[in-house]
Parts: C-alpha cells; sequence; structure tokens
C-alpha cells in the first residue's frame, strides 16, 4: 500500500523509528496499545509528538506514569476508558472513532447490491459452476478478555 512502511518486527527498534521519522519528516506519531513507553518517551524528548491510546481493560497502574512521561496525548475512544485514564491520573479526551473512507464505499457498494471485488467472479477457480467463495476475516492480533482464545479456536474447530 502506498505510503505504509512495514516495521521489522512487532516491537519496532528505536533507531528504525529515527530513520522512518527521518526519511519521511514526520511531526507527530500515533500508537495503539503500544507498551514501548522508554522508547516513545525518547522520541518525545527528540521533538516527535506522541499520541496513543490503549485497550483500558489492560492498562495497570503501573502503566500510568510511563505512559505519561511517554504520551503527550493519550485518547479514549469509549468512555470507559476515558474513566479508567481519569482513575489513574491522566486526563483524556474522548474521540468517538471513525470509519476509513474505503469501508463507507463497501457499505455504499452493499447497500446498492453490489458484490465486493473479491467475490465476484466464476466461483471457485474459474469453475463457472462451482459455489461463490466465503470470505471471512477475524481480527483475532490482540486476544484478551474480551476475545479469550480457547473459546475462538474451538468455534473455529467446530
Amino acid at each position: 500500500q502506498p505510503g505504509v512502511t512495514e516495521a521489522s518486527a512487532w516491537e519496532v527498534p528505536f533507531a528504525e523509528y529515527e530513520q522512518w521519522i527521518a526519511d519521511n519528516r514526520i511531526e507527530a506519531v500515533h500508537w495503539d496499545n503500544c507498551y514501548q513507553h522508554d522508547l516513545i518517551a525518547q522520541l518525545r524528548a527528540s521533538g516527535v509528538k506522541t499520541v496513543g491510546r490503549f485497550v483500558w481493560e489492560m492498562f495497570s497502574p503501573e502503566d500510568a506514569a510511563p505512559a505519561r512521561e511517554a504520551y503527550d496525548l493519550l485518547y479514549s475512544v469509549t468512555r470507559c476508558e476515558q474513566e479508567r485514564y481519569r482513575e489513574l491520573g491522566i486526563d483524556s479526551p474522548y474521540v468517538q472513532w471513525g470509519l476509513h473512507p474505503e469501508l463507507l464505499e463497501a457499505a455504499r457498494n452493499a447497500q446498492a447490491g453490489e458484490r465486493h471485488p473479491l467475490t465476484q467472479g466464476s466461483g471457485n477457480g474459474g469453475d463457472p459452476g462451482a459455489p461463490d467463495p466465503v470470505s471471512f476475516y477475524f481480527p483475532g492480533a490482540l486476544l484478551g478478555p474480551r476475545k479469550p482464545h480457547k473459546e475462538v479456536v474451538e468455534a473455529f474447530q467446530a
């Protein structure tokens, strides 16, 4: 995807962030649920604006002080997040979430009765008599109390 830089690892090394920021003249970076507080604090100290949020039920009292040091702003996408941050001494503005315009286009197409490009065509493998493919996506990157591992695995085995 144009304009997207893939990181070398889940926990991005400091030098890689520095290079990415310099190469792209980035002034502000947004993180979602990133606990690399020391690294982010170093970037903040270098003049980069740092913005982020965390899954509220996983954000512990021990995370509050290092997160305050690391981030210029921690925002909330739910009132629960906002309340959790408030309890931990963090002033966090509530920001209603939105959708990327590509998703809005997909919704309009669905309402108009148009099929998604990935499901258009002649069924499976080019065989006109084959059934249409079934596509399903499960966003399981962050499994936890709301998305428990065992139940997810059992559901897919059924």
